[in-house]
């Protein structure tokens, strides 16, 4: 027996010391949560934290239905009104944009015009069209884009009112090119204050059918402006028809357009 315990001594001594070490390592891993240090774990436990929270704010956004719970009778009854009111307001401004190709011809044997004049201004609202378009329509997302459609439509107005009231070809490019410019806004900001009237499966079918004040504005506004044309002569179908847009300038300035569901 006596040599059964120096052989257990022996192989007592022979076993690596770090082992005790080496499991309480271990140990002290799995209770302190992977080994992190002291500097770790708040992180840790902010990262978690987060990860908790946007859950439970996903969770929460994915419960709240479209319209904010308003009953869906009610929401269906300002999606119409906030349709109807931007079908009127961009069909308006097409009775400031397509009187010109009415009275070209009248207008051009009137004034004494050359072809190529008659070309310039027309090229000068096309040119300035296309440039705002690229400019203007972001001032809506940094200011109200009603208050920015109104004011370009009064703006539009008036520089029919200069076009329809000049004769030199310099003041009739810069009244068409202004007039032009001022159009530039029309569709972006329309499309942006129509957007979040609609959920994602509506707004196809609501863009469908305001899309087509386009075809009746075109239809509608050259009809007034050759009736115009015959009854009163040129200058007049041209700013005759810019009162609708004054009109909807106005409706545009009392009209809500910004659904109750959304935070402003």
């Amino acid at each position: 027996s006596s040599s059964s315990a120096a052989a257990a001594a022996a192989a007592a001594t022979m076993r690596p010391r770090g082992t005790n070490r080496n499991r309480t390592a271990v140990v002290a891993m799995m209770a302190g949560g992977g080994g992190a240090g002291d500097e770790e774990r708040p992180l840790m436990a902010a990262a978690a934290a987060s990860s908790s929270s946007s859950s439970s704010a996903a969770a929460l956004s994915a419960d709240v239905p479209f319209g904010g719970g308003m009953p869906e009778a009610e929401i269906k009854a300002l999606q119409r009104k906030a349709l109807a009111v931007t079908f009127i307001s961009y069909l308006s401004i097409y009775f400031v944009r397509k009187p010109f190709s009415v009275v070209k011809a009248p207008m051009q044997d009137a004034l004494g015009l050359s072809t190529a004049t008659i070309a310039g201004i027309d090229s000068s609202f096309l040119t300035l069209y296309a440039l705002g378009q690229l400019v203007l329509p972001s001032l809506g997302d940094r200011m109200s884009a009603r208050k920015i459609l109104v004011v370009g439509y009064l703006i539009s107005a008036v520089s029919c009112l200069g076009f329809g009231l000049s004769s030199l070809p310099i003041f009739l490019a810069v009244s068409w090119a202004i007039n032009g410019l001022a159009q530039s806004i029309a569709y972006p900001l329309h499309v942006k204050i129509l957007d979040p009237w609609f959920s994602s499966k509506q707004r196809g079918t609501a863009m469908g059918v305001w899309a087509t004040s386009q075809q009746v504005g075109a239809v509608l506004s050259t009809a007034l402006a050759a009736f115009l044309l015959g009854f009163a002569g040129w200058r007049f179908a041209i700013y005759g028809p810019a009162v609708f847009v004054v009109v909807s300038a106005a409706l545009l300035m009392f009209t809500p357009l910004t659904p109750p569901w959304v935070k402003k």
